[in-house]
């Protein structure tokens, strides 16, 4: 999986991937959590839940400002890919489809800011 920039929480232009493609083995990833509390930054309870963050291989974003590590919700994910098609798609469909795939994209997003920004 190709490693996505992104713009951070902080500002700064950063990184977007699945937590296993920035990691080389769940050693490797095990060790940094346990120094710089990556699993706590990601929401799980502790340094036994680092396999259980390993296993569900969640979205993942940073910088170099290391508060910028955190878990990306799978909705904005969706989102971001569903806008990377649409790109794509655009030009190539009818006007009618458009506005269909639009309006899709403006309700799935209106679902993603009710849910995680302003529950």
């Amino acid at each position: 999986m190709k490693i996505q920039k992104v713009r951070c929480l902080s500002g700064l232009t950063g990184w977007r991937c699945r937590l296993r493609d920035n990691y080389k083995n769940f050693e490797e990833f095990e060790s940094i959590a346990a120094v710089r509390g990556l699993v706590w930054r990601l929401g799980y309870d502790g340094h036994a839940d680092a396999q259980k963050a390993w296993d569900e291989n969640p979205w993942i974003e940073g910088s170099v400002e290391p508060r910028d590590f955190r878990l990306v919700p799978d909705a904005a994910c969706e989102i971001l890919q569903d806008l990377a098609v649409l790109r794509v798609i655009a030009p190539k469909i009818p006007w009618a489809g458009a506005q269909n795939v639009v309006r899709n994209l403006i309700r799935k997003r209106q679902r993603w800011l009710n849910t995680y920004v302003f529950p």
